[in-house]
């Protein structure tokens, strides 16, 4: 099933793309917008982030989206992976773009 676009008055969260790579590097290497995550991610190369992202994409337990603010700017990224095993989800969310906190 394909992962749908969802709109909302302020934001539109798209399915994530293997081009939005080069954002999430550059978020990735700050530590201030990393600060509650794991720090594997701080050193990740844009072909190790296309590879994870392309990852992403296939696993049919994983829902992987791309924030986009309404001028309709990449700043962040959110998603969830199901634990049918276990019942249960992970979910977290970045905001990348540090011009957008607060928002």
């Amino acid at each position: 099933m394909p992962i749908p676009i969802l709109k909302f008055k302020r934001i539109t969260l798209k399915p994530i793309k293997v081009s939005y790579a080069e954002n999430y590097v550059k978020w990735f290497k700050n530590k201030r917008v990393m600060m509650y995550v794991n720090q594997k991610y701080y050193n990740v190369s844009l072909a190790e982030e296309r590879k994870a992202i392309r990852k992403m994409i296939k696993d049919k337990n994983q829902y992987s989206y791309a924030i986009f603010n309404e001028g309709d700017n990449h700043i962040g990224g959110t998603g969830f992976i199901v634990d049918k095993d276990n019942k249960s989800a992970r979910f977290g969310i970045v905001i990348g773009d540090k011009t957008q906190w607060g928002n």
